[in-house]
């Protein structure tokens, strides 16, 4: 078991990658997040098996100058959050590739979770030109949540704008549920679903 929870978080890394890690903590260990690559840049992270009880991958926007270009590829998730961006988006993430990941929860996890970009007014920012693709899930509760409502009673005017996101060849072989919230009509989440079957 390694501990790697918030790599890096409170600084800004570039060119990194991440390359066969194996995490794994059981499912109702809350807080035990896999990977965050913080607010970084050119990051790639592959060949990872990820379980725990929190986001399997959480990419973060909290600083400047953002996270950009950041590629999630080849990778398996067990319980945890799935691939994941935010809460924290303020300072915008952009040009992020979740791809080639298949995510095999235990069904006794109701927390389950696969595509998740989450954040609020306290901390929202612009999550701009994201693609899923090419996922395919099994026992997962939530398949799909993009949420700019995260945190409930949630002040602010950090508005969370999510533009541009693109889900593509996923599936998810197990009944599980969908969310995609836009903040309000004049700020709508901008998607595009191409063969997606949940």
């Amino acid at each position: 078991h390694r501990d790697l929870h918030s790599f890096p978080t409170r600084r800004s890394s570039d060119l990194v990658t991440i390359w066969g890690i194996r995490i794994i903590t059981p499912y109702d260990a809350r807080n035990t997040d896999g990977i965050d690559p913080g607010y970084s840049s050119n990051v790639t992270i592959t060949n990872c098996y990820i379980s725990d009880g929190d986001d399997n991958v959480a990419i973060g926007g909290s600083n400047n100058p953002g996270a950009n270009f950041i590629s999630v590829v080849n990778n398996h998730f067990g319980d945890g959050h799935g691939a994941s961006i935010g809460s924290y988006t303020q300072a915008g993430v952009s040009n992020a590739l979740f791809d080639h990941i298949s995510i095999a929860g235990n069904s006794a996890n109701s927390n389950e979770t696969g595509i998740r970009i989450k954040s609020d007014i306290s901390r929202g920012g612009l999550v701009q030109n994201i693609t899923y693709s090419n996922m395919c899930m099994q026992n997962v509760r939530s398949a799909i949540v993009l949420d700019p409502f995260y945190t409930a009673g949630a002040t602010g005017n950090l508005i969370p704008q999510y533009k541009n996101i693109t889900l593509q060849n996923i599936h998810a072989t197990t009944e599980g549920t969908v969310k995609i919230e836009g903040h309000d009509a004049s700020v709508p989440t901008t998607i595009t679903l191409n063969n997606v079957q949940i």
